[in-house]
């Protein structure tokens, strides 16, 4: 067990300023005009669409089969992703991009005269449900966001994949049926409409956002390949049977290798909490079987929770890791034992 010894001030890796900016670009083409059309009131973007087109005959009469409903996806899409991007910002930041996101995912609730019986309404059921679904998972990130107390460092694997698989089912339906209903606003500008620049620019901020998350994704798993402790071979043979099967070394490698990670990036945050003293890990040799390995915190001395700042309690877990809290008082430096001279 050791203490942390990297800059304080150094991130693991940069932070998500070009995929903020690339979010910025899309919410800005989303509310700009998808129909391009010299006068403004005509040139109508993607959230007017939604109410605009549902009275068009060919939609009321089924005769063109598409779902509206996607056109107003991108929003809610980019208003749960915008908190997940902020993650590793100040808690300022954290908490004005859970606002923005709820204010984004509000205005696609159905109107105030019908949003009581909307949950079962045909027509309102579905904006209904996705407006609700949208707040439910803001209030699950923002409270997650706070929990992690302010951990700037390099995020999991698992996070980039989840943001590239919610971009793609939020922002790939509204640009399939998009310009499936230019044929239908043609005949109702009565002339051929072409996509405003609103849609390019919609289009243009969510594929920039999509390759960064892609190439983010890939590079933090070839970089969790590349960064493998150099004792985790001699800690695994250590912590484990020579009668274990070849499969459970490897998985407990894998696990002992995420760990560690983990405790490269909580390990600063831990040490200045009271109490703490040391940052380790709990090996299967130390623990029962049945036990994951878990992170060891140890501290001169436990104090009731309720006498413990927020900032200072230590959390039960640290990205699905298990933490052990262990009073071990208060480390002492033992002077060397001094050798005797030969003859």
């Amino acid at each position: 067990m050791k203490g942390y010894t990297g800059n304080p001030g150094r991130s693991d890796a940069p932070g998500y300023g070009i995929e903020l900016a690339a979010w910025g670009v899309a919410l800005t083409g989303y509310f700009g005009p998808w129909v391009a059309h010299n006068a403004a009131a005509l040139a109508w973007n993607a959230f007017d669409l939604f109410d605009i087109l549902r009275i068009l005959p060919e939609i009321e009469t089924f005769a063109l089969s598409v779902n509206l409903y996607t056109l107003r996806l991108p929003v809610v899409g980019l208003a749960v992703l915008l908190p997940m991007l902020a993650a590793k910002a100040h808690v300022f930041w954290r908490l004005g991009a859970a606002v923005l996101g709820a204010v984004l995912v509000v205005n696609t609730l159905p109107p105030y005269n019908v949003l009581p019986s909307a949950w079962h309404t045909p027509g309102w059921r579905v904006p209904f449900w996705w407006g609700v679904g949208g707040l439910v998972a803001l209030g699950v990130l923002t409270a997650r966001n706070l929990r992690q107390q302010g951990d700037r460092r390099s995020s999991t694997w698992q996070h980039t994949w989840v943001m590239l698989l919610w971009l793609l089912l939020t922002g790939i339906p509204a640009f399939i049926t998009f310009p499936r209903l230019l044929p239908a606003l043609g005949r109702l500008y009565a002339a051929p409409v072409a996509p405003g620049w609103g849609f390019w620019t919609c289009g243009a901020g969510l594929l920039i956002l999509g390759i960064r998350l892609w190439t983010r994704g890939i590079a933090t798993v070839v970089q969790r390949q590349k960064e493998v402790p150099m004792d985790t071979q001699t800690e695994v043979a250590k912590a484990t049977p020579e009668s274990t099967p070849p499969e459970a070394v490897e998985d407990y490698a894998m696990e002992y290798q995420h760990v560690h990670r983990v405790k490269e990036r909580y390990e600063e945050e831990l040490l200045a909490k009271a109490n703490v003293v040391g940052v380790g890990i709990g090996l299967r040799s130390t623990l029962k079987r049945h036990e994951a390995i878990t992170l060891i915190v140890n501290v001169s001395q436990k104090v009731p929770l309720k006498a413990l700042r927020s900032k200072d309690r230590i959390p039960d877990e640290l990205e699905g890791v298990p933490v052990k809290v262990e009073a071990i008082g208060q480390p002492v430096a033992q002077a060397a034992e001094q050798a005797e001279p030969t003859r």
